[in-house]
């Protein structure tokens, strides 16, 4: 048992001692406050923290009593809900009751450790009064009176309005920290369409229109205005890739944006289908090339040194009394098309060796340049568009 867990039950004990009572056998008939919270005690004590959890908040919607409010505090501690356990023990600390006030101490302590877990998130939105959700939970209404606390890790966040389309963010809180996430909702009346964005990197970092939106992968399509929308998207080690798409009402648009890194080498490509709208794909035709280019030198190598072993098995059959006896009339009238053979395959081996190197040649500077491409500055991609019956591939220059 660790000393944490064993620290947290001295303290459930502790809290709980100042009641008469033991956990009965018939846990589940309870129908009182106290015979919940001794059932919570046990469950607690023999490792059941979500059974504690359940017969505190039983407790808690049958009284409504500071105690059991705390200590259904200490249960979801236990278990990790640590925003929830600082929610339920920051309200018993604020009420005026005299068996706060007489632990208040200990329950202190257990806010101090639970805080420890949790970051801090403000959300701004362009509506007043949206309401915010925070895994599924209401967090209250924008403006915020102050961040809210949240678990560290990924967070979901969900923000409706009457007559907005509701919009899902991820957010990464870090404990200790003040998360930034602006939203902005858009009105059902003038929806324009939705747009999905993937990538081959999973939690690259998406801003639309130099607004953030969320890590990836989203959980669903956003709600985006009419009209043309850039297409941001980052990771730490990769180069930055920037996309334009036009956005037409009732659509829904998929923008595929794989990214590079640094070194020029990209992940697997996910590829994409535009649904009115345009995919990118993120590979530069420069890098793409020098790949190819490479490929082909290392090929042509590999067939000099084949020809060169040609014309090395050829010179050997000449040489061979046994194969070309040079008694009475000479060797080249017993292999006649052998002196041809060998010459063919040494020129052979000289022109492969010649373009091996043509091709590696031009094949690393290539290479090279394509790891400048950040999607920042002016660089040539291919795109793929894909509506209606129209498919097409191209090069552009990405401004």
């Amino acid at each position: 048992m660790s000393l944490q867990r064993m620290s947290l039950l001295v303290m459930a004990a502790f809290l709980t001692s100042v009641a008469p009572g033991h956990a009965t056998a018939q846990e589940n008939a309870c129908a009182t406050v106290e015979c919940h919270m001794q059932a919570g005690l046990a469950a607690r004590q023999s490792n059941r923290d979500e059974d504690a959890v359940t017969h505190y908040q039983a407790a808690y919607e049958l009284g409504h009593g500071a105690r059991a409010l705390a200590q259904l505090a200490l249960a979801e501690q236990a278990i990790g809900r640590w925003a929830a356990a600082n929610t339920h023990l920051s309200e018993a600390l604020a009420r005026d009751d005299a068996w706060i006030a007489s632990h208040r101490e200990v329950l202190e302590s257990a806010q101090q450790t639970i805080t420890s877990h949790l970051g801090t998130l403000i959300v701004v939105s362009n509506v007043q009064g949206a309401v915010l959700s925070l895994d599924g939970v209401a967090a209250g209404e924008l403006p915020l009176e102050a961040p809210v606390a949240a678990e560290s890790g990924t967070v979901v966040l969900e923000l409706r309005a009457d007559g907005y389309v509701t919009v899902q963010r991820r957010a990464e809180i870090t404990a200790g920290q003040l998360a930034r996430v602006n939203i902005d909702l858009v009105p059902v009346a003038e929806r324009a369409g939705t747009l999905m964005v993937s990538s081959n990197v999973e939690g690259a970092e998406v801003a639309l229109n130099g607004a953030g939106a969320g890590a990836l992968p989203w959980s669903e399509p956003s709600a985006v205005q009419a009209g043309t929308v850039v297409i941001d998207v980052s990771s730490d080690g990769y180069n930055a890739a920037r996309r334009t798409v036009e956005i037409r009402a009732g659509e829904l648009t998929r923008v595929t944006v794989d990214l590079i890194t640094a070194n020029g080498v990209g992940g697997p490509t996910t590829g994409g289908v535009g649904e009115g709208g345009e995919v990118a794909a993120g590979m530069s035709p420069l890098f793409l090339v020098g790949v190819i280019g490479v490929g082909l030198s290392v090929a042509s190598a590999a067939g000099m040194f084949g020809a060169l072993a040609v014309r090395e098995d050829n010179v050997l059959f000449w040489n061979d009394p046994a194969n070309c006896n040079p008694v009475p009339d000479g060797r080249l009238v017993a292999c006649p098309d052998t002196p041809g053979a060998w010459e063919a395959a040494e020129s052979a081996a000289i022109a492969l060796g010649v373009l091996s190197g043509v091709l590696l040649a031009v094949s690393v500077p290539l290479l090279v340049l394509s790891s400048g491409d950040d999607g920042d500055e002016t660089s040539a991609r291919l795109d793929v568009r894909l509506s209606g019956n129209e498919l097409g591939l191209r090069a552009r220059v990405v401004y």
